[in-house]
Protein backbone atom coordinates (compact mmCIF):
# COMPACT_ATOMS: atom_id res chain seq x y z
CA UNK A 1 0.00 0.00 0.00
CA UNK A 2 1.39 3.38 -0.97
CA UNK A 3 1.37 6.36 1.39
CA UNK A 4 -1.40 8.02 -0.64
CA UNK A 5 -3.53 4.87 -0.50
CA UNK A 6 -2.92 4.58 3.25
CA UNK A 7 -3.98 8.21 3.88
CA UNK A 8 -7.03 7.74 1.68
CA UNK A 9 -8.05 4.67 3.72
CA UNK A 10 -7.59 6.53 7.03
CA UNK A 11 -9.58 9.53 5.77
CA UNK A 12 -12.35 7.22 4.58
CA UNK A 13 -12.60 5.66 8.08
CA UNK A 14 -13.05 9.13 9.58
CA UNK A 15 -15.49 10.17 6.83
CA UNK A 16 -17.58 7.05 7.50
CA UNK A 17 -17.67 7.86 11.22
CA UNK A 18 -18.74 11.46 10.52
CA UNK A 19 -21.36 10.36 7.98
CA UNK A 20 -22.99 8.17 10.63
CA UNK A 21 -22.53 10.82 13.37
CA UNK A 22 -24.03 13.70 11.35
CA UNK A 23 -26.54 11.60 9.37
CA UNK A 24 -25.31 13.23 6.15
CA UNK A 25 -22.67 12.33 3.62
CA UNK A 26 -19.15 13.45 4.55
CA UNK A 27 -16.49 13.10 1.89
CA UNK A 28 -12.90 12.05 2.47
CA UNK A 29 -12.01 15.36 0.78
CA UNK A 30 -13.38 17.13 3.90
CA UNK A 31 -10.85 15.31 6.13
CA UNK A 32 -7.32 16.59 6.64
CA UNK A 33 -4.25 15.48 8.58
CA UNK A 34 -3.23 17.86 11.36
CA UNK A 35 -0.25 15.88 12.69
CA UNK A 36 1.53 12.63 11.89
CA UNK A 37 4.27 10.77 13.77
CA UNK A 38 5.95 7.51 12.85
CA UNK A 39 8.47 5.33 14.63
CA UNK A 40 9.66 1.91 13.57
CA UNK A 41 6.64 0.13 15.08
CA UNK A 42 4.02 2.79 15.91
CA UNK A 43 2.22 5.43 13.86
CA UNK A 44 -0.16 8.12 15.11
CA UNK A 45 -2.18 10.60 13.09
CA UNK A 46 -4.43 13.43 14.21
CA UNK A 47 -7.16 14.34 11.77
CA UNK A 48 -9.85 16.97 11.61
CA UNK A 49 -12.74 17.69 9.27
CA UNK A 50 -14.42 20.66 7.69
CA UNK A 51 -17.56 20.09 9.77
CA UNK A 52 -19.16 22.51 12.26
CA UNK A 53 -18.45 20.41 15.35
CA UNK A 54 -15.24 20.23 17.37
CA UNK A 55 -14.45 16.56 16.79
CA UNK A 56 -10.82 15.52 16.39
CA UNK A 57 -9.65 12.04 15.45
CA UNK A 58 -6.56 10.09 16.45
CA UNK A 59 -5.53 6.99 14.55
CA UNK A 60 -3.08 4.74 16.42
CA UNK A 61 -1.37 1.86 14.64
CA UNK A 62 0.82 -0.50 16.64
CA UNK A 63 2.67 -3.02 14.46
CA UNK A 64 4.08 -4.94 17.46
CA UNK A 65 0.64 -5.70 18.92
CA UNK A 66 -1.10 -5.69 15.51
CA UNK A 67 -3.65 -3.20 16.86
CA UNK A 68 -5.22 -0.10 15.38
CA UNK A 69 -7.64 2.32 17.01
CA UNK A 70 -9.73 5.33 16.12
CA UNK A 71 -10.08 7.65 19.11
CA UNK A 72 -12.61 10.47 18.88
CA UNK A 73 -12.24 13.67 20.90
CA UNK A 74 -14.96 16.28 21.34
CA UNK A 75 -13.58 19.70 22.27
CA UNK A 76 -10.38 18.09 23.53
CA UNK A 77 -12.20 15.56 25.76
CA UNK A 78 -12.11 11.82 25.08
CA UNK A 79 -15.42 10.75 23.56
CA UNK A 80 -15.00 7.28 22.08
CA UNK A 81 -12.35 4.68 21.20
CA UNK A 82 -12.99 2.15 18.46
CA UNK A 83 -10.76 -0.82 17.66
CA UNK A 84 -10.28 -1.01 13.90
CA UNK A 85 -8.90 -4.54 13.57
Amino acid sequence: MTDAEFLSTIKQIVANYLTEYHQRAVSEKEIYVVWRRETSQVMKLLLNASTPDHLMFEISLNAVKNESYLTVYDGGKHKQRIRLN
